[in-house]
């Protein structure tokens, strides 16, 4: 019968709950929440930017002749797209080690059902 062997394939395959180590993950958002936090940091990063560049002394959207406002204004502009830039790295960042780590959890989940196998054999 396929499908007890099938079963049987399975069952040799699935380790103990006790051997088996759990696969990290990028966020317990939902997918749909974590595309919307992404929107939402490319539209908080591209308006960041537009205000910054708008901002000037000799004329523009947005004329600010205090020099010192404009100094502070262009500044509190600079951290915050710095805080855009860092919303974007951290997550690809925390990505790449992650896949590192799953790799390493991949590689000892298999070794260990490697090890089951062996041990149902004998």
């Amino acid at each position: 019968n396929i499908r007890s062997t099938r079963n049987n394939i399975d069952r040799a395959l699935v380790l103990p709950k006790y051997l088996y180590e759990e696969m990290h993950v990028l966020t317990k958002l939902t997918p749909q929440l974590f595309g919307t936090c992404c929107v939402m940091n490319v539209f908080n990063y591209i308006g960041i930017s537009m205000v910054r560049s708008s901002m000037n002394s000799n004329g523009g959207m947005l004329e600010i002749r205090h020099a010192p406002t404009l100094y502070v204004l262009d500044g509190m502009c600079g951290v915050l797209l710095f805080y855009a830039k860092l919303f974007f790295i951290l997550p690809l960042g925390r990505l790449a080690a992650i896949m590192i780590w799953n790799h390493g959890i991949r590689k000892r989940n298999n070794l260990r059902r490697s090890f089951v196998t062996f041990a149902e054999t004998k």
